[in-house]
């Protein structure tokens, strides 16, 4: 086993903090939470992301190729061969030579930053690492392949996870064997189409900002909360066997529809300012822990959820389009709350099942004419 163990380069250790607080701020829309890192790098970033730069890394450059031995450095081509080297510590790429030097590792127990300024990074043996793989400020790199990483972080270790941000340049990340992670933390790559996490199932939480994504495909995602803040070109959102898990939507670009067939418990759901979304369907999803709001969609004409027994908030407020709003089998709203508002032509609200302790707030709504339940009976809109 090669252990590799270096100093703190303090300067990308601040840099790398800074892109942190960036992607905070980005996502702090999507009701996430940061916190700050020291000037070690040891900052997170939405409740996931953690130390990037920081603990032990190379104060002359990351991983040296002459120091590590191994694959020679060859332009970079993938090694090929069993991996054959496990290494024990944050490990730092910064440069080919240093890519080269890994090609046939198996595994790090430790941090993984990419810092090398080159177009592609291909680690084909690479499956295990313990920490963190990040990559911040890097204007050359265009793909990213580790194509048989299994396992990211440990189980139960919220600090750990992949965290992207500030690379202009990358059109492609490919982790097609990743099943479970902390979390996926990408911001600011306004070139980024393509990110494969066929086989991704369960995690924490998987967060996209300022992309170039067209589409994000889950097809094995089964639990996970989902953040989608300023994607401007996404056109589709696939989870078909997604059952749990909150989803936040903010800015949807240039998707119109939002199909979640399968979830059937979940945090909360915020739809809010998805200008071109004209259909949502959740057929299955009975009960929610948090906050319901639509809000902003002016193309949206019908919303229903059908199956839903039971949330703790519930907004619908400046749905320019919204002409009808359903929730059948809604009996009960913990914190009281129903405000349905600013929705100048619906016609139709129904909570047949509903028992509020408190007034609904339902106001703004000049074409309101039919109001099923008895929760409304007093409100003045549906006199």
């Amino acid at each position: 086993m090669t252990a590799w163990r270096g100093k703190v380069d303090r300067a990308k250790a601040v840099a790398f903090t800074a892109t942190l607080a960036i992607g905070a701020a980005l996502l702090a829309a999507c009701g996430q939470t940061s916190q700050d890192g020291d000037s070690s790098g040891s900052g997170g970033s939405g409740g996931g992301a953690a130390s990037g730069a920081g603990g032990d890394s190379s104060a002359s450059g990351g991983v040296a190729a002459s120091s590590m031995g191994g694959a020679d450095g060859s332009g970079g081509q993938p090694f090929v061969g069993p991996c054959v080297r496990d290494l024990v510590g944050d490990v730092t790429v910064e440069t080919q030579a240093d890519v080269d030097a890994i090609q046939d590792v198996c595994s790090i127990d430790g941090d993984l930053s990419l810092q090398a300024e080159v177009a592609r990074i291909e680690l084909s043996r690479l499956e295990t690492v313990t920490g963190q793989v990040s990559i911040a400020f890097n204007s050359a790199l265009a793909e990213l392949h580790l194509p048989v990483l299994e396992t990211l972080g440990e189980p139960g270790d919220e600090e750990s996870g992949f965290l992207l941000g500030e690379a202009e340049s990358l059109t492609r990340v490919e982790l097609p064997a990743l099943e479970e992670v902390s979390y996926i933390n990408v911001f600011t790559a306004p070139s980024l189409t393509e990110f494969d996490l066929t086989s991704l199932a369960r995690t924490q939480r998987i967060a996209f900002a300022a992309t170039g994504l067209t589409e994000l495909d889950l097809p094995a995602l089964t639990e996970g909360n989902i953040d989608l803040n300023a994607n401007d070109d996404i056109e589709m959102l696939h989870v078909p066997n997604w059952t749990s898990g909150s989803l936040l939507l903010w800015s949807g670009g240039k998707l119109t529809a939002l199909d979640c067939p399968s979830l059937a418990s979940a945090g909360a759901i915020e739809l809010q300012d998805a200008a071109n979304l004209t259909r949502v369907s959740f057929p299955v999803l009975e009960s929610m822990s948090g906050t319901l709001r639509v809000d902003g969609l002016p193309a949206l004409e019908e919303l229903s959820f059908p199956a839903l027994t039971t949330t703790q908030w519930v907004e619908v407020t400046s749905n320019d389009a919204l002409v009808s709003a359903s929730f059948s089998a809604l009996e009960s709203i913990a914190d009281d709350w129903l405000e349905i508002a600013d929705n100048p032509v619906l016609e139709t609200l129904s909570v047949p099942a509903l028992v509020l302790g408190a007034a609904a707030h339902v106001e703004e709504n000049p074409a309101l004419t039919t109001c099923e339940g008895a929760a409304l009976v007093d409100v003045p809109d549906c006199q």
